[in-house]
């Protein structure tokens, strides 16, 4: 396998930081945006919710002196229906009417030609003035019957005090104007029931007419020049919708941008609107969109200077990298020199081998004739020295296969594990009866059946049971137990009483092919290698081979196959430890 390079992954991981620094950056920015367009719409919500409880003070309260200014003209109307408008007793009536609302300026009774002919002050100030001209007789005199007609503010010839008049036509049963009944009021004394506390800190408030006439504002004097507010958004767009509502315009108030909350007033056509300053709904946001920016901008710079010292990091990474990569290609150079000697080594020795142990074998039959007996045991010792450092290449050309990767499984094949423990048992049966070692095969009539490399299952376990009678003391005692445990698989078990193998030997055999241990080794005239392939075989299988020994307790190795290994599950039995000897 070449090694990657180190230039291209020094550029990729710096193009991955800049790209991840700046989509972290980027959903930064997204969040404190989204989180402040949140704030912001919760805070026109609350400033709208508030808009909208000050206008319906404002409304209620103009309500309730518009509905006592109407009961006034009806009960003036009554009179006038009832006596004439030129009853002489008519002004003294209407001084002790308007008494009763403290808010009424006067109240008037125009006859039909348009003249005033009672007038509810003392002295009767306006009477046998001609208001033909005026707004508030011309109105009610051609408007519906019961209707009361809220004139425009106007400016009194008597005071010099804007008046907000407000009349009614009486007419006779038969439709004929008998006289106008008008009640004049103050512009300002309409919202009087409202609250102080609503109308104050840039906030505004005014009243209309459906047809745009400006009647009242707040705060102020309760009128200013500007008269209609026809063009204005709130006339041209918005009530041709809905009769309450809330928007921001800077148009309607003439002093800057405003959230208004507006709407008609029922039974009467008037349309009121409420409006707050942009600083008044956006003083809670303000703090907040400064702190967020804030907060923002110091989240940038430390993500920038993490970026900086992340990208210094990968530079210097990029040189180790080169560094590692110049070394693993000597490294992999000579694994692959080892590689190829072994393979040619493998080849060149057992090909003499095989000839030393066949004509060995033959000499030791006396196929060609009788040798004599010390002749004959020569020979014998031939073959078995070919037969061992045959083995041994066997051993090296496996662990190099296994170290290069190229050692693969034949595990389509199907095999009952009682047999194949069985078949191991009796090949190593012959040396632990010279030995007096007694091998135990404690396994249960019906095993399961495992899909695996027969081949290579054997391998592992004539390993294990070669060591366990190679390294045991003469009368020792090997056992071979089966255990199923809950977690599903299969674990065989191979203990013996043996002085047992130190903890650093065993890693040593699954990390590399060295000798295990050379004083057991030339003891027992083994490699050292069969154990290193044993771990290697048992992970191939998707098992496991663990070695739980330690010097003068014995040594009890498990190999493990995982549950997929198995075709006929009996059920799962109970956790059995291994008998030991």
């Amino acid at each position: 396998m070449l090694a990657p390079s180190s230039e291209a992954s020094s550029r990729r991981l710096k193009l991955i930081t800049v790209f991840g620094s700046a989509a972290v950056a980027l959903l930064l920015v997204l969040f404190v945006g989204l989180t402040l367009w949140t704030e912001r719409r919760d805070n026109l919500r609350a400033a709208e919710n508030l808009a909208l409880s000050q206008l319906q003070s404002f409304t209620h309260a103009i309500g309730l002196t518009l509905a006592g200014v109407e009961t006034v003209l009806d009960v003036a109307a009554t009179r006038v229906s009832a006596a004439g408008p030129d009853d002489p007793t008519l002004a003294l009536y209407l001084r002790n009417l308007s008494r009763r609302m403290d808010s009424l300026r006067a109240v008037l009774v125009i006859d039909a030609g348009g003249r005033i002919v009672a007038d509810s002050r003392d002295r009767g100030l306006a009477t046998n003035y001609d208001a033909s001209s005026r707004e508030y007789f011309r109105m009610p005199r051609a408007g519906r019957v019961g209707q009361i007609h809220i004139g425009r503010p106007v400016l009194s010839f008597l005071d010099g005090q804007w008046a907000l008049p407000i009349s009614k036509a009486v007419r006779d049963a038969n439709g004929r104007l008998l006289a106008v009944v008008v009640a004049s009021i103050s512009p300002g004394r309409l919202a009087e029931g409202v609250p102080s506390s609503a109308i104050d800190e840039g906030r505004r408030a005014l009243l209309a007419r459906t047809d745009g006439a400006l009647l009242m504002r707040l705060p102020g004097n309760g009128f200013w020049p500007r008269t209609s507010l026809a063009e204005t958004p709130l006339f041209t767009d918005k009530l041709l919708g809905a009769g309450l509502g809330a928007f921001e315009t800077d148009s309607l108030f003439d002093d800057g941008h405003r959230l208004v909350a507006y709407r008609t007033l029922e039974g009467f056509p008037l349309v009121a609107a409420v409006g707050l300053s942009r600083e008044f709904v956006q003083r809670g946001f303000q703090s907040h969109l400064i702190g967020f920016a804030v907060l923002l901008a110091f989240a940038l710079a430390v993500l920038g200077v993490a970026t900086v010292l992340q990208l210094r990091s990968v530079s210097a990474m990029g040189r180790r990298n080169r560094e590692l990569a110049q070394a693993y290609r000597l490294a992999h150079g000579a694994n692959r020199a080892k590689s190829q000697f072994l393979a040619r080594m493998s080849h060149d020795l057992r090909t003499p081998l095989n000839a030393i142990a066949g004509f060995s074998e033959l000499m030791t039959l006396g196929i060609l004739g009788p040798l004599p007996e010390r002749y004959r045991q020569y020979a014998e010792h031939i073959r078995s020295s070919s037969l061992h450092l045959h083995s041994l290449v066997q051993d090296l050309l496996d662990l190099s296969r296994a170290e290069s990767g190229r050692l693969q499984l034949n595990d389509e094949e199907v095999a009952q594990v009682g047999k194949l423990v069985e078949d191991c048992v009796q090949l190593v049966e012959g040396a632990a009866r010279d030995r007096s070692i007694r091998l135990v095969n404690r396994l249960p009539a019906e095993t399961p059946q495992v899909r695996c490399d027969p081949i290579r299952i054997k391998q592992i376990l004539i390993n294990l049971l070669t060591n366990a009678v190679d390294y045991l003391p003469v009368g020792g005692r090997v056992t071979i137990d089966l255990d199923r445990p809950r977690s599903g698989g299969l674990r065989l078990v191979i203990q013996d009483d043996g002085p047992g193998i130190p903890d650093e030997v065993v890693a040593a055999a699954q990390g590399d092919d060295e000798q295990l241990d050379p004083l057991v080794a030339s003891k027992s005239q083994g490699s050292g290698l069969g154990l290193s392939i044993a771990f290697t075989l048992a992970r191939l299988h998707g098992g496991a081979l663990v070695i739980d020994s330690a010097p003068d307790r014995g040594t009890r190795a498990l190999l493990e196959l995982p549950a997929t290994r198995l075709l006929a599950e009996q059920g799962p039995e109970p956790d059995r430890l291994s008998a030991s000897a």
